[in-house]
């Protein structure tokens, strides 16, 4: 019963995706040679189980397995993704644009940012922690920055900040978490 359930759950996803989102995923050649996966909708749907419900690319890789969907490895898996990145960004857009917002139509001249990032602890007693940072480039949703570091020390954090405000961001939009990870940090031209 379950089984059947998760398949109504897919079925009901897929019906909102872009009504092209195979077409996009042939033009972007994420879905050229699709090794270990036997279509684009098995390939998207196991790129999904990954960055949807958080799993580590060795546990999606073994969710996919045990489902009958895809018989691949973390390290294939890690490389499908790498290659999938326009696929999904096309789709985001295609998204936007069948909802009403047409990026074109944006100012060029304007140089908005969304700032967001986590802090990932290892597993185990004495499991390190990483603070990722990135920025997504509006409305193109390309992400231009990506930082991967030890917790510690607020050097980083300042580096990052000064990269994306050298960028010239003109607007800048993040959420209370990332703030607390720039605290004492000003932009003194977004007043952040």
């Amino acid at each position: 019963m379950r089984a059947l359930r998760i398949d109504d759950d897919w079925r009901t996803l897929i019906s909102v995706f872009p009504k092209n989102w195979q077409a996009l995923g042939t033009q972007t050649k994420a879905t050229n040679y699709m090794r270990g996966f036997s279509s684009a909708e098995v390939l998207l749907r196991t790129l999904l189980l990954h960055i949807g419900q958080g799993y580590s690319l060795k546990e999606t890789a073994t969710r996919a397995k045990l489902a009958k969907l895809a018989a691949v490895s973390g390290v294939a898996l890690f490389k499908r993704l790498k290659k999938s990145e326009q696929w999904l960004r096309s789709l985001c857009l295609a998204l936007l644009e069948e909802n009403g917002v047409d990026p074109r139509r944006f100012d060029p001249d304007l140089r908005f940012r969304v700032v967001d990032g986590s802090v990932v602890k290892e597993p185990g007693k004495t499991g390190s922690q990483w603070r990722f940072l990135f920025s997504l480039k509006l409305p193109s949703l390309e992400c231009d920055q990506f930082d991967l570091t030890p917790t510690g020390g607020k050097a980083k954090k300042e580096r990052f900040m000064l990269r994306i405000q050298w960028q010239g961001a003109q607007e800048l939009a993040t959420d209370s978490i990332c703030i607390q990870n720039f605290r004492g940090f000003r932009l003194p031209r977004y007043g952040a």
